[in-house]
């Protein structure tokens, strides 16, 4: 067999066994050093005393990615219980067994009890992971990728958890809220991975870190439990008139504070939506502008290894362009399903769903973005699972500009959507777990080492967990 026939066959093989982390990923492993994590968060200095009281209590032979799955699991069941009672509402509404009244009163109230204590438990694991990835001496660029990547499916959970008890997931509600609030949320995550990606240094500001989110989460679904959902239903200025001034304004006496007090934007569960909305999107400008500053005020273009910087591997507007193609496109095929479909828009009929698939689509980039920055590689423009959603948005292109049906039942493409990019994820996840257990001869779940380990890149005394300053 010739050479070249040789190679090109175990480049074949090397790419169907392992064609996330290729033999040179591996290499660069050897390079890995834990990001630093700035954390100005005032809520997170205050409960780092708590984190570490919870850490000591943990055995030492519990693993950190193990306390992560934990915490993970939680709101994972969480979700999926949210998730399925307010697919019930929207069947029984559909079917006429209950009015919009009966709508408005939202979901169980111990699914809200159940949200806050998950999303806590969830929230006091993912601090003490790292903490206890110290203690072990067992932090690993796995426990970084395991750590984000599950922060990245968070985000979409959380979402959703905020969602439900507001009364924005209800069939009564413009949905266009709900997905915009997603695309912030998620755009906040990645752009906090895309900076931590050229700088190794992962920043949270107040009022938009991680720890802030899942307290605003918290705090509605708390809320949701004492008062009910129909609380942020209620407008603000009505409620300080009538709870806090006793004041009783009709539309005779003063019709521009009888306004007001009756302005659906005024609703508290609309200012929620709006201070999430607030707090992100000046965060994100901020990050970019901020790394891309810092970028361009380093001097040193190459490392001391005359090794050329990811930033020059992968330009800081090229890095954007797979999750930006992504985002833009997603956006656009919702704004032309709403505008040109002569049924209800996708938004409508399929909220949770293009929610959670908006939201897998996030966290698959994410954590190939993460991956990227651990094995010291640039970042591919565009990403093989891509293709579907370009044929999705094409198959209701072309019905809504030819007036017929699409080729392909929308409701068929969303749940193969689903599906895909599920089953992408949990392949990339089980891969690089394999790839790297191996290569770094660790176990995920075990502090144990195993028997055969080359190349050891763990127990390093710079290998702190990038997660370990919470």
């Amino acid at each position: 067999m010739k050479p070249s026939s040789s190679l090109l066959i175990s480049m074949i093989k090397e790419h169907l066994v392992s064609p996330y982390i290729s033999e040179q990923a591996k290499n660069n492993l050897q390079k890995y050093k834990p990001s630093t994590q700035q954390d100005y968060s005032i809520i997170s200095k205050l409960l780092n005393p708590y984190w570490n009281y919870v850490s000591s209590l943990i055995p030492n032979y519990v693993a950190p990615n193990t306390i992560t799955l934990v915490g993970f699991i939680a709101v994972v069941v969480s979700y999926v219980m949210t998730v399925t009672a307010v697919h019930q509402n929207w069947n029984l509404k559909k079917s006429g067994e209950i009015s919009n009244e009966q709508e408005g009163t939202g979901l169980p109230s111990y699914i809200y009890l159940i949200n806050v204590l998950t999303l806590f438990w969830y929230q006091t694991m993912d601090a003490i992971d790292g903490k206890q990835a110290r203690k072990t001496g067992t932090s690993s660029p796995l426990g970084e990728l395991f750590d984000h990547g599950c922060d990245s499916i968070n985000s979409l959970m959380q979402t959703v958890l905020a969602l439900a008890p507001l009364q924005l997931l209800t069939a009564n509600e413009e949905p266009w809220i709900s997905f915009v609030t997603l695309v912030c949320v998620t755009w906040m995550f990645f752009i906090s991975i895309w900076q931590q990606f050229f700088t190794s240094v992962l920043s949270f500001q107040n009022f938009s870190g991680p720890t802030e989110g899942q307290f605003v989460v918290m705090f509605v679904n708390v809320m949701a439990f004492i008062f009910g959902p129909r609380l942020f239903n209620e407008n603000l200025f009505s409620i300080i008139l009538k709870d806090v001034f006793r004041v009783s304004i009709d539309v005779t006496s003063s019709p521009t504070l009888f306004a007001v007090s009756h302005s659906q934007w005024l609703k508290l569960k609309y200012l929620v939506i709006m201070g999430i909305v607030i707090s992100t999107v000046p965060s994100i400008f901020g990050i970019i502008h901020s790394t891309i500053k810092t970028l361009n005020e380093s001097k040193d273009v190459e490392k001391a290894d005359n090794e050329v910087r990811k930033d020059i591997k992968t330009p800081v507007w090229k890095s954007l362009f797979s999750y930006g193609f992504f985002s833009i496109l997603f956006i656009a095929w919702m704004l032309f399903s709403t505008i040109y479909s002569s049924k209800k828009s996708l938004l409508h009929s399929h909220l949770l769903l293009i929610l959670y698939i908006y939201g897998m689509y996030h966290a698959y980039i994410v954590t190939r973005f993460i991956l990227a920055r651990v094995c010291d590689l640039g970042i591919p423009l565009f990403m093989n699972i891509l293709f579907m959603l370009v044929f999705a948005f094409g198959n209701s292109l072309l019905a809504g500009f030819n007036g017929k049906e699409t080729l392909v039942d929308e409701s068929v493409v969303l749940i193969a959507l689903a599906v895909i990019i599920t089953l992408a994820y949990l392949h990339m996840a089980c891969n690089i777990i394999m790839s790297l257990t191996e290569h770094l001869g660790i176990y995920c779940f075990s502090v144990e080492k195993r028997m055969s380990n080359h190349h050891n890149v763990t127990n390093s005394p710079n290998n702190s967990d990038s997660c370990g300053s919470k």
